[in-house]
């Protein structure tokens, strides 16, 4: 048996110490708010801007 929510084969999710995995990248120890590998463009998929704000589409 192993951790669905860790994927650790000592415990199971009821027990598990990581409180929760981000619903973004599956990543353990940040949740979708802070998930580094949320904001990015759709357009050019540059990470410090999202698709609103992206200078590619703006210099069209």
């Amino acid at each position: 048996m192993s951790c669905s929510i860790c994927g650790a084969g000592n415990h199971d999710a009821r027990n598990c110490p990581n409180t929760s995995r981000c619903s973004v990248c599956g990543g353990i120890g940040h949740n979708a708010q802070t998930c580094p590998e949320a904001r990015r463009c759709s357009i050019c998929n540059g990470r410090d801007h999202d698709a609103r704000n992206c200078p590619v589409k703006n210099k069209r």
